[in-house]
């Protein structure tokens, strides 16, 4: 017998209560002096029987309640063997859900092999076929989203037998709860009079701690959790991580990769063997000593060479425990950095009061493995003889003016599907700038605007703020998130106006508190041009000394040069991932499967949801102007959930009493082809109450009613 609420077991100290109650009532003889004694010897020989058997009628009533509530509310059980051919489940018609665990932790085997997931599609095709003619079946896979193989419930078991055999396991992420859901839907649209959910799972603690499930249990019908492998382990061997830095030498080309390797249970050994792979390609082999319970890093130095997107693959060469696990996928691209050409229209001998000082400060920094900025700086005057290819992006900072010729090779550079950004300063003078610029500038000059000066003490009073920014705009979206206000704290002294009329194609991304444009962008041909309405340095703002500076020159440099801004992030599988492709602008995404599956997506205002489906490195494409080009910088990794390399198993008793506040429970598959089954006992024992309750009730009227009452009724009779 089981408890469901232990707990209210300590109600059962209440039992003390009626005895002392019957201790302090109890009455004692008081010593009377009476001539006619043999008078009382003779009452006393009538009466005192019937008393003291009343009163301990009473008392065994009120101490049975004070047992049968407490033991009511801690809602016992008992747990015995269901007959094949008696029980109600092999006597009603039933509609039969199975429920299929595939999440990373099936991949368990002894081996190397899914030892546990084969067991459950043995113990799954068993139960099909234990079924009778009249029952109803379906299979629901228990993955991340869960998965419904053989549709609405259905007679035609062999259909769903075909469904089971043909399944390919992801071995991803795990929504038990989720697959119980659909369970309890499809019994719920059923018309048959018994419900019966199999649910095929290893048990473990991170499935079966989730607070979902116990509420998906409840209503599932009669629930089934056969034993899948006998002693069965926890050991296993996880590669945690693979991270890429630029080797501890510093040679061009040279990576250094780690691969963190963790061991837990009773796994472990002196030497283990830990390989990395480019693709299905070697790159070479590293033996690290990992204890018990323990991790280890193995390293590797290499050479990469080129600047294409390569599956780099750490691999642990002892297949032990779960095996979804043993390889790690990084996505890894070396390439050339995001180049940027900087015109320096102010440059000065003092550092940083140079124009593009906090400028290239803030685009050169980064992570060199990353793929980082570089930014090549230039003078104005040589402009004119700096050749444009190899650039993706070209900043024209406070220039007063620009040749005929530097013009057409500027349109000629944007036209052709790169960036331009121009920022003003103190050489600018709006007419020259018109006519200089022209369709170079999202929108014409007007005048330039001042407000204050820098060492004024009013200018936290007179100067304006970027107050209004599109923050659904790729370039703005990450000042959404907490933190992202501090943008509001530069203080602008004086910035340039534009002219009021509108032009074609023109999108103003931030404006200053007084309503002024801030930054204006307009697409030309393939690329984009982008104004700045103030200085990338200090002179007329105090913006580059912001923490919103470095994320936001960086963030619209790589929209302007049409690449994500957004750092590769690995996926795991089953899990939803997001890809943000809004600085490419594509008219259609398609995202390439490891196995060579191809996904067409679609999604608001350029971000797209996507659930990996197997571990490996997934490549994007984007379709732009009808064609369809690599989006290396948005491609990415997926690999098994963490969660699952935690083979830890929930207690039998855990499962057990979760599994019997279902309703009607069914905890384990029985040896002898019957089930265990779970009766519960408390209703009984709140029925005794009452019944108790009227029993004292009854004791407690007195015998004068009783003979008042008895004379009634012969006075009725007669």
């Amino acid at each position: 017998m089981g408890f469901l609420q232990p707990l209210l077991l300590l109600g059962l100290l209440g039992v003390a209560v009626p005895i002392a109650v019957h201790l302090v009532n109890r009455k004692k003889a008081v010593r009377r002096a009476f001539p006619a004694i043999w008078l009382l010897a003779a009452s006393k020989r009538q009466t005192a029987p019937a008393s003291k058997l009343k009163q301990r009628l009473l008392l065994a009533a009120r101490i049975l309640t004070f047992l049968a509530l407490p033991l009511a509310f801690a809602q016992p059980f008992l747990s015995g063997e269901m007959g094949g051919a008696s029980s109600r489940v092999d006597r009603l018609p039933s509609s039969v859900v199975i429920v299929l665990d595939d999440s990373a932790s099936m991949s368990w085997g002894r081996d190397g092999s899914a030892e546990r997931f084969a067991a459950a599609v043995d113990a799954a095709a068993s139960s099909i076929s234990d079924l009778r003619s009249w029952d109803e079946v379906s299979l629901i896979v228990a993955s991340s989203p869960p998965q419904l193989l053989t549709g609405d419930l259905s007679s035609s078991h062999g259909t769903v037998r075909t469904a089971l055999e043909d399944y390919m396991p992801r071995f991803g992420g795990g929504d038990l709860a989720g697959a119980l859901e659909q369970a309890k839907a499809m019994h719920a649209s059923s018309k048959l009079p018994q419900h019966r959910t199999i649910v095929l799972t290893d048990r473990t603690q991170s499935q079966w701690a989730a607070p979902a499930l116990a509420e998906a249990l409840r209503g599932a019908g009669v629930v089934e959790l056969p034993e899948l492998v006998e002693g069965e382990g926890s050991g296993n061997l996880t590669v945690e991580s693979l991270t890429v830095q630029p080797a501890d030498d510093g040679a061009a080309g040279r990576y250094r990769f780690e691969a963190q390797v963790r061991s837990s249970g009773n796994t472990g050994a002196a030497e283990t063997e830990v390989r990395l792979f480019d693709g299905t390609t070697p790159l070479g082999v590293s033996k690290v000593a990992l204890p018990a319970s323990g991790r280890a890093t193995a390293v590797f130095q290499l050479k990469v060479e080129g600047n294409e997107l390569h599956d780099i693959r750490a691999e642990v060469s002892e297949q032990v425990g779960m095996t979804a696990d043993n390889s790690r996928h990084l996505a890894f691209q070396p390439g050339r950095a995001l180049r940027v050409l900087l015109v320096n229209g102010d440059a000065r001998s003092v550092t940083y009061a140079d124009e593009l000082f906090f400028l290239e400060h803030a685009l050169s920094a980064g992570d060199g493995a990353s793929g980082a900025l570089e930014a090549v700086s230039v003078g104005a005057e040589s402009l004119a003889g700096q050749p444009l290819d190899g650039f993706d992006l070209v900043v024209l900072a406070n220039l007063a003016r620009l040749s005929k010729d530097d013009h057409r090779r500027l349109l000629a550079f944007v036209q052709a599907g790169h960036g331009l950004l121009t920022t003003v300063g103190n050489n600018a003078v709006p007419e020259e700038l018109n006519a200089a610029f022209g369709t170079l500038l999202p929108r014409p000059f007007r005048s330039v605007k001042v407000l204050c000066e820098a060492a004024d003490p009013d200018a936290n009073l007179k100067a304006v703020r970027i107050s209004s920014i599109d923050r659904g705009h790729p370039v703005f979206r990450i000042f959404a998130a907490p933190g992202g206000q501090t943008i509001s704290s530069a203080l602008v002294f004086r910035y340039l106006t534009l002219e009021p009329a509108a032009t074609e194609g023109a999108k103003t991304l931030a404006s200053f508190s007084d309503g002024a444009p801030a930054l204006v962008e307009r697409s030309e041909g393939a690329g984009r041009v982008a104004m700045l309405a103030t200085t990338v340095d200090l002179e007329w703002n105090d913006l580059a000394i912001r923490t919103a500076y470095l994320p936001l020159m960086r963030r619209l440099a790589s929209y302007l040069a049409r690449q994500s801004s957004e750092r590769r992030v690995d996926a795991e599988v089953g899990a939803e991932q997001v890809i943000d492709a809004a600085a490419l602008t594509p008219e259609r995404l398609t995202v390439v499967a490891p196995s060579g599956g191809r996904s067409v997506l679609e999604g608001p205002e350029g971000r797209y949801a996507f659930r990996p489906a197997e571990a490996g490195l997934y490549r994007v494409l984007v379709s732009v102007a009808g064609t369809e080009t690599a989006a290396d910088s948005l491609s990415f990794a997926a690999n098994a959930p963490a969660a699952e390399s935690n083979l830890s198993m929930a207690t039998p008793d855990a499962v057990a009493a979760m599994v019997a506040r279902s309703g009607e429970g069914v905890a384990g598959a029985a040896a002898e082809g019957g089930s265990s089954s779970r009766r519960d006992l408390w209703p009984w024992l709140l029925f005794g109450a009452l019944l108790l309750v009227y029993a004292e009730s009854f004791l407690q009227v007195r015998r004068r009613v009783w003979k008042r009452l008895g004379e009634r009724l012969q006075a009725a009779r007669s």
